[in-house]
């Protein structure tokens, strides 16, 4: 098992980039698509057809030396996964697997950020051990046994009125407004500009 503080980490897009898997300008875009996105680099990364998830399960392995599990073969511990938050579970796209004291053993389809990793703490102090799997087996646990709650969809904004050029009724707001200031300036005639 690979323990997240121990490993010399490497970021995903310079392995990427190293192993000539991606160009330099590639990886940037998809790194600026990620500071808005808040999404994890390998979902976009996937989503983009740039790299295959067993060739990013692969190169983890191979670069990180995380060992790899295949969580279709796996038994997984619902209630261990509902111990741990949804939310972070699915922006982390990690599946905790064992518990030993205040251990926590995660599958993961890349190495968590260290923000997540501090986010983690709050569970298992004791630290996180890390196996790397296909991005689709996490996804199919996480929403078998996590799944999110549904976002309520977002109202869409009432249309504009059309504004109607003979109707005169907006300005008598403009009027009452301008005739309010006009009756405070004739109320105080010096307004102290000598």
């Amino acid at each position: 098992m690979a323990h997240l503080e121990r490993l010399n980490r490497k970021p995903l897009g310079e392995i990427l980039v190293a192993e000539g898997l991606l160009d330099r300008e590639t990886v940037d875009d998809a790194l600026r698509k990620q500071k808005t996105t808040k999404r994890l680099l390998s979902d976009i990364l996937l989503d983009a057809g740039l790299i295959l998830e067993t060739d990013l399960a692969a190169l983890l392995v191979q670069q990180q030396q995380v060992p790899y599990v295949d969580l279709s073969a796996y038994n997984v511990r619902k209630e261990l996964i509902q111990e741990l938050p949804a939310r972070l579970l699915h922006r982390a796209a990690l599946v905790p697997l064992e518990r030993f004291g205040d251990q926590i053993v995660f599958a993961c389809q890349e190495l968590p950020t260290w923000e997540i990793v501090e986010s983690l703490r709050r569970y298992s102090p004791d630290g996180h051990y890390y196996y790397v799997c296909l991005v689709a087996d996490v996804k199919r646990v996480l929403g078998e046994y996590a799944p999110l709650p549904e976002e309520p969809e977002e109202e869409e904004p009432a249309a504009a009125q059309p504004v109607d050029p003979d109707d005169d009724s907006w300005k008598s707001l403009f009027d009452s407004a301008n005739n309010a200031v006009m009756a405070d300036i004739k109320d105080d005639p010096d307004d102290g500009n000598e």
